[in-house]
């Protein structure tokens, strides 16, 4: 079945209709009853034997440079809290909690590695990023109903519209913990698998620049300038934060063999 044919089989069989569930806010841990999308979705662009969170991902790095990373992540997350977040009107004056699982959601769609895995609210999303630099011709569309991942799971809703990013996508994040690292757990995480294979018409669900790079996404000048003041000690860390400036295309550039930064 190629992508087409999946989701226009999936848009038949999965309607997407707002249901009231029971969410248990951050802030006052109290449930409250709001609406949210029956189904949320995710698309990935390859038959993978795991979903992990892209911070689990990292198998890269050494147990000490791991260590290092989280310890520079925590910290960049904690910094644009209080730059970005705390000066909102929207928000007010959310805790210290509130503020540090808003930026953490929100920095994934920046490149950041987090222990969330990310999924969407609208099944042309998932399409998108299963088909968008697909090199490997196949792929997989997930489903499952946000009842499920409610109940007993920390499940952060991310298109309040303060992340552009967060926002166009629709996105959901779900925290993932160690104990219970991957989303193809079905012990866990009832998550329903669709494959498909592509074909030259299906990449038309990839062009959606404004998924990735929205014209008001006023939170990129922000990530830039906290992602250049991460100092690591260890090279490898250091690389690794600034591969993902270079993917954002941070326009202070690098220079030199060694990768010294140089202001413009």
């Amino acid at each position: 079945m190629t992508l087409t044919e999946l989701v226009d089989s999936l848009v038949c069989s999965y309607s997407q209709e707002e249901v009231m569930l029971k969410h248990v806010e951050y802030g006052p841990d109290l449930p409250v009853f709001k609406k949210a999308p029956k189904y949320l979705f995710r698309g990935e662009r390859d038959f993978y034997p795991e979903t992990l969170s892209s911070k689990d991902r990292l198998v890269s790095l050494t147990t000490e440079q791991m260590v290092e990373f989280l310890d520079c992540a925590s910290t960049f997350v904690a910094k644009l809290a209080i730059d970005v977040i705390r000066p909102l009107p929207q928000i007010g004056s959310p805790d210290r909690k509130s503020m540090l699982n808003e930026v953490h959601s929100w920095v994934q769609h920046y490149g950041v590695p987090v222990m969330s895995v990310d999924l969407t609210a609208d099944l042309h999303v998932a399409a998108f990023f299963a088909s968008s630099e697909n090199t490997s011709g196949r792929g997989r569309i997930g489903i499952v109903e946000t009842r499920e991942l409610i109940d007993g799971h920390q499940l952060l809703q991310m298109d309040r519209g303060f992340c552009p990013r967060a926002r166009n996508q629709r996105g959901y994040a779900l925290r993932m913990w160690d104990e219970q690292p991957d989303l193809k757990d079905t012990t866990v995480y009832p998550v329903k698998w669709y494959e498909f294979e592509m074909r030259p018409s299906d990449h038309v669900f990839a062009e959606r620049a404004d998924l990735m790079a929205p014209t008001d996404d006023w939170l990129l000048d922000h990530v830039l300038v906290h992602l250049r003041r991460i100092r690591a000690t260890d090279r490898g860390v250091q690389e690794l934060f600034d591969s993902i400036r270079l993917k954002l295309k941070d326009p202070v550039v690098f220079s030199g063999s060694e990768q010294t930064l140089k202001r413009p």
